[in-house]
């Protein structure tokens, strides 16, 4: 009988102590690494946005007309309220070897877009969702990311280079392999994928005027309320 009640009372509460321990613990650990994770987390993204630069067109040499932050745009609205440039610290650098090149043949680079917030991106693909010339927000566009460029050449005057349609015609003439364009923008164009692979860009067939860093997903995306200066709000 007293083996029975052991059995039947002492057991099951000693096993539920067990496994209450066990759940305890697996839960303890749980938090644990969660907590590490976020705090790694919020390390990197603390570090990458630290790592974003703004680019003042007289001081690095450059033209800055931001597209998204008129109404000139393939959405006919302002994306941006503060025209703010942003890229990453590398992106930048790799700007500035592309800078030397073009004024070394006496041009200058003229900058359409650069970081792209993601809620910006969202907003792009809700009017145009187009995987053709706009990345899927779920996937994360290269801009959101700090390390695309959207740009074109101009002489030394700032007046833009023919390159055979404007930047962000949608269409198959926007490719770099587009053959229904004069042969001055297929050389201009020609120039300025030389002068961006030359300086560690990679390109994108689908568009002319874009640019990007090898491995974009190495960097994470960032959103609009990160920024140290908010560019949508």
């Amino acid at each position: 009988a007293l083996q029975k009640h052991i059995s039947n009372h002492y057991l099951p509460t000693a096993l539920r102590r067990m496994r209450n321990q066990s759940y305890q613990y697996q839960d303890l650990t749980f938090h644990l690494q969660f907590n590490l994770f976020i705090r790694r987390f919020f390390t990197v993204m603390y570090n990458e946005v630290m790592a974003l630069k703004k680019i003042n067109a007289s001081d690095f040499g450059v033209l800055i007309e931001l597209a998204y932050a008129t109404d000139q745009n393939f959405t006919g609205q302002s994306i941006y309220t503060n025209p703010i440039c942003y890229l990453h610290e590398d992106a930048l650098k790799a700007l500035g070897k592309a800078r030397d090149a073009a004024s070394f043949i006496g041009l200058k680079i003229l900058i359409y877009d650069a970081l792209r917030p993601t809620e910006a991106q969202q907003k792009l693909w809700d009017h145009t969702p187009d995987e053709n010339f706009l990345a899927h927000p779920q996937k994360g566009s290269p801009h959101s990311r700090g390390v695309a460029v959207d740009l074109t050449l101009t002489d030394a005057s700032g007046l833009p280079l023919d390159m055979g349609c404007k930047f962000d015609t949608f269409d198959k003439i926007s490719y770099h392999g587009a053959t229904e364009i004069s042969e001055e923008a297929r050389n201009n164009r020609l120039t300025l994928l030389g002068l961006m692979t030359e300086s560690g860009w990679d390109f994108f067939r689908n568009e002319w005027w874009h640019y990007q860093l090898f491995s974009p997903r190495d960097y994470p995306l960032i959103n609009d309320e990160s920024l140290p200066d908010k560019m949508m709000s």
